[in-house]
């Protein structure tokens, strides 16, 4: 078969400067392969790209089952044809941290595949978490074997790369010659990185003094023999001696320091001999020549130093040595543990690292106590323990500026996860002053004494908030401690009470969910429903409780009703407001008392929203007396059926506005839960999510439903037209490079349509009002009318309005249409032809727009 014709290319996975990637079918083999498609400029250089030819065509030769295959070289296409791979891990962790055992397998598996590259000569010259990819057997696999950085430069230059995980001696000849061990090097980092995720930057303080150029500022730090990273099980806790005594010699600056080889590191890892690779076809043998080594490295560095010599100077400046002349310099800075006026000495440790350092300070040190607007001189005696501090000089004179947390209560008013920022309402001040403060990376917000994330907290969460002015005076206020409370409110019924630990286990009341374990202190109020107070005596099994807690109980009321009947609900008269329920082949009929209470799987409910033939029924009422007081109706999950709500109310583009219709993700998430008959694991939501989050969110949940199944997505998302095709902006979107951080709305709707369910609805909101500009972005309606008309099983319905004053809330609605409102029928099943009845009939005010028509 004719090479032009045998692969044919799918679609676009992929793009950078040198290549670009596609998904391919391989139709002589019947197989899908990747293909990575040169630019046309670079193979116009046709004496760069021998090496580069040569190099690919002997690793096609070879397979090795942690390196991605070459199939096959196309050189009149400038084609490499690979193995499709699933994704690589900076893509898939998205900077969240790995288990260590995971890093271990993933070092070993590393280690392994340099072994194999390096026994044949081969040097990759760009490891780093891109290029540590996943295939569908979950191995980690060595590939983009930084080729193009060696053909970027005939001088063999790799100033070009990946600055961040470069090794010293590709920046300095000080330290030696680049060979195998500055893989290993590279490998070492990336482990470390891995181990940390996001985190790991605050382990470099000082990269922040090149301002955005953070590859300048890698190279610096690599090329600085005393900057060195801390020893990984001092940096982690829980990692184990042999993984932490390995990635700390790989990532040795000296080369003399750390492993010859892949091999030595495996055994001291106590993982088995690497695999050889298997020759699949006779193509000779590979020596490294000495022309292969770069040429103009140390001239090229030595250049770009001389531009750099007063940055690089406040960078690695060591405490112990003379500071360097000239303002705002920073000699050190971190919290203060001990002050000793006597001695004038300081100690204080650095936040991110725990290392403690002392510094005395010289007689007439002026010392500066900073807070909003009223900055002050005070003795060294005035400074306390947690005060942070900055040194910094001034005029050739040391000054150190001060800034003393202050702890303050209020709620939470809005939240910006992408810029690290909380703007808090605070209690008590005498107007209503709004706080917004940086949240750093080393601060783990708390909610409800649970370690979360940003995006885990909510608007109206109560919050305890240590703050205080950046000594740096560049952030503002910055939240050096945050804890968070959210009261819920629950019902549930008695397993167990042990008064030894005061710890009260509670059904929840809810299909498939475990016991609820809380914990009685001696603030908890318990008392009857009659407000008559009660004891612990009275927590006995079986016994119906109506909680209010957040870390713990504050609250227990306890019923003094007795349960009377528990059944399926066959029927219900909202006119004498009665419930027929059937238990145990008879049927009864019970009459709710005019202050009845209704729960539905522990929220409070209506009679509208029951469902007969669907809900299990428990009347409660007090004895001798059958007008129910209190009901509680629980709702079991139904299989047939998921919920996908995504939520990006804001993007990289920092010029639009936050989407004014977000913040009901959750909510719909719930409605799902509690009234829809959704499975927990089937209902998810996802809150300011990226690109590939949302692709394989939809995959995930929807992939494993069946044919007779029905999945609802709502999107509340940014949307562009991008040459005329619409494309839906999540956090990670930019609009620079629009065509690959944009998600095609037409490619999402594939998507959803390729999934078994014969049901599917989407839900599209890109409401985003924008007052006084006349780039306004096109409605769901102008986005709709782009999407290209396909026989589909999927129906997107989507409000019309373009920002309006009256703009429909469509995330609103369908929390609305989820708890009953759309469910004309009463079956449980919401159907596309009823969720259209339901939003055109009253429920908008100017009607939807539907896909396709």
């Amino acid at each position: 078969m004719d090479v032009a014709t045998r692969y044919k290319l799918l679609e676009k996975i992929g793009a950078g400067s040198f290549a670009t990637v596609f998904r391919a079918q391989d139709q002589e083999l019947g197989r899908e392969v990747a293909v990575k498609q040169i630019h046309a400029q670079f193979l116009a250089e046709t004496a760069l790209f021998e090496r580069y030819w040569k190099e690919a065509t002997l690793l096609a030769s070879f397979q090795h089952p942690h390196i991605v295959t070459i199939y096959d070289v196309v050189r009149a296409q400038g084609w490499l044809v690979l193995e499709l791979m699933q994704a690589n891990l900076r893509d898939r962790l998205q900077g969240r941290p790995m288990d260590v055992k995971a890093v271990q397998t993933t070092l070993t598996q590393g280690l392994r595949a340099l072994s194999a590259l390096h026994s044949r000569g081969l040097v990759h010259g760009d490891i780093k978490p891109s290029n540590l990819m996943i295939d569908h057997r979950k191995r980690v696999k060595v590939g983009d074997f930084g080729l193009a950085r060696r053909v970027s430069h005939d001088d063999g230059s790799v100033i070009r790369g990946t600055a961040k995980y470069m090794a010293p001696e590709t920046l300095s000849q000080d330290f030696g010659d680049v060979g195998p061990q500055s893989d290993l090097y590279s490998l070492g980092f990336t482990a470390y990185e891995l181990m940390c995720g996001s985190k790991f930057e605050t382990l470099f303080p000082g990269l922040d003094a090149f301002g955005r150029d953070r590859q300048a500022a890698w190279m610096m730090w690599h090329a600085a023999l005393d900057r060195k990273l801390p020893e990984p099980g001092k940096a982690l806790e829980g990692v184990p001696p042999a993984l932490a005594r390995v990635i700390g010699r790989l990532v040795e600056k000296d080369p003399k320091k750390r492993y010859e080889t892949a091999d030595q590191a495996l055994a001291d890892l106590g993982a088995a001999p690497a695999e050889p690779m298997t020759r699949t076809a006779d193509s000779g043998s590979a020596r490294k020549s000495p022309g292969d080594r770069p040429k103009s490295r140390g001239l090229v560095i030595a250049l770009f130093c001389a531009s750099m010599a007063a940055s690089l100077a406040m960078l690695f400046w060591t405490p112990g040595q003379s500071p360097p002349p000239g303002p705002g310099q920073t000699p050190g800075s971190g919290i203060v543990r001990s002050v000793d006026p006597e001695s004038n000495t300081i100690e204080f440790v650095d936040p991110t690292t725990g290392q403690p350092e002392e510094l005395v300070v010289a007689e007439k040190t002026p010392i500066r106590l900073r807070s909003e607007g009223n900055d002050e001189l005070v003795l060294l005696k005035r400074l306390q323990k947690g005060d942070w501090i900055r040194t910094a000089t001034e005029e050739g004179r040391l000054r150190i500026d001060v800034s003393r947390p202050v702890t303050q209560t209020g709620r939470i008013a809005a939240i910006d996860p992408l810029a690290s920022k909380i703007t808090v309402m605070i209690d008590g001040a005498r107007q209503r002053e709004r706080v917004t403060l940086t949240v750093p990376a080393s601060v783990s917000p708390l909610l409800n004494d649970e370690k979360v994330t940003l995006r885990d907290l909510a608007v109206d969460d109560g919050v305890m908030v240590d703050h205080l002015l950046d000594p740096a005076g560049k952030q503002g206020q910055i939240a050096s401690g945050l804890r968070a409370m959210r009261t819920i409110r629950s019902s549930g019924t008695v397993i167990d009470f042990d008064p030894s630990t005061s710890m009260l286990s509670v059904s929840s009341g809810v299909a498939n969910e475990g016991p609820l374990k809380l914990r009685l202190v001696p603030s908890s109020e318990l008392k009857f429903d009659d407000d008559s107070p009660a004891t612990v005596a009275d927590l006995k099994p079986g016994q119906a409780v109506d909680i209010t807690r957040h870390r713990v109980i504050t609250s227990i009321v306890i019923p003094r009703d007795v349960p009377q009947v528990t059944g399926t609900l066959v029927g219900i008269d909202p006119a004498t407001r009665s419930l027929r329920i059937q238990s145990s082949g008879a049927e009864s009929e019970v009459k709710l008392a005019d202050d009845a209470r209704l729960t539905l799987n522990d929220a409070p409910a209506t009679l509208d929203e029951l469902r007969s033939n669907s809900d299990q029924v428990t009347v409660l009422s007090p004895a001798g007396n059958m007008a129910a007081r209190t009901v509680r109706v629980v709702r079991g999950p139904r299989y047939d059926r998921a919920v996908v709500a995504i939520e990006a109310s804001t993007n990289q583009d920092r010029s639009l506005p936050v989407i004014e219709n977000a913040g009901k993700a959750r909510a719909l998430q719930t409605a799902a839960i509690q009234r829809y008959a959704t499975p927990p694991e089937w209902a998810v939501h996802l809150t300011e999510p990226t690109r590939e989050e949302v692709l394989s969110s939809l995959r995930q949940r929807l992939e494993g439903l069946r044919a007779s199944s029905q999945a609802i997505v709502s999107i509340t998302a940014q949307a562009f037209l991008v040459d005329e095709s619409p494309v839906l902006a999540f956090a990670d979107y930019r609009p620079n490079e629009a065509g690959s951080t944009g998600v095609p709305l037409a490619d999402v709707l594939a998507l959803i349509d390729a999934a078994p369910p014969s049901l599917k609805v989407v839900f599209l909101d890109v409401v985003h009002p924008r007052p006084g500009l006349e780039d306004v972005p096109p409605s769901a309606e102008a986005l709709m009318k782009n999407v290209p008309k396909t026989k589909t099983t999927t129906v997107l319905i989507a409000p019309p309005e373009t920002g309006a004053a009256n703009a429909t809330d469509m995330g609103s609605l369908v929390v609305q249409g989820l708890r009953g409102a759309a469910d004309a029928d009463r079956d449980l099943a919401i159907t596309p032809a009823e969720w259209i009845e339901y939003l055109t009939k009253g429920a908008t005010p100017t009607g939807v727009t539907v896909w396709p028509q």
